[in-house]
């Protein structure tokens, strides 16, 4: 087996990791802000980064001049528990935590592309977003207080 067969991505549409003629910027932040969602949560991170190292695209949560310039973000994988409103059986899962405040994604059919993000302090969820830049700026709110 290969390590593509663990991947987060599996199964979804290429075209979330790669630009496109005719793209504005603002499709392709967004885009891009899905694709590296789901890398962050991925298992084998480290085994894409290292193939993707010098092809276009996002690869390992990366893209190619990230890649090329910068150091991958520290994402610390924990899975504590969170208070989710009644009847919300959906799972989430954490993207990334300081260990009191956390930003968690989740399946979601209320969005375009698939996913929320909630941000929670000491395992209360705090806000939902549909934006992952909107849930990283709660999270930044969170850590000021």
């Amino acid at each position: 087996m290969s390590w593509r067969d663990f991947a987060a991505c599996r199964g979804k549409p290429s075209y979330l990791f790669f630009d496109h003629d005719g793209e504005t910027y603002a499709e392709k932040m967004q885009r891009e802000t899905t694709a590296k969602a789901l890398c962050a949560v991925c298992p084998v991170t480290e085994e894409c980064l290292e193939d993707g190292k010098n092809l276009d695209g996002i690869w390992g949560g990366l893209t190619a001049a990230e890649r090329r310039g910068r150091r991958r973000p520290v994402i610390v994988l924990e899975r504590p528990f969170v208070e989710q409103p009644s009847g919300d059986a959906t799972e989430w899962t954490v993207i990334e935590t300081n260990g009191t405040h956390f930003i968690w994604q989740r399946d979601s059919d209320k969005t375009w592309h698939g996913f929320e993000w909630g941000v929670a302090r000491n395992g209360l969820l705090a806000t939902v977003h549909d934006d992952l830049n909107a849930a990283y700026a709660a999270y930044g709110r969170l850590l000021e207080c």
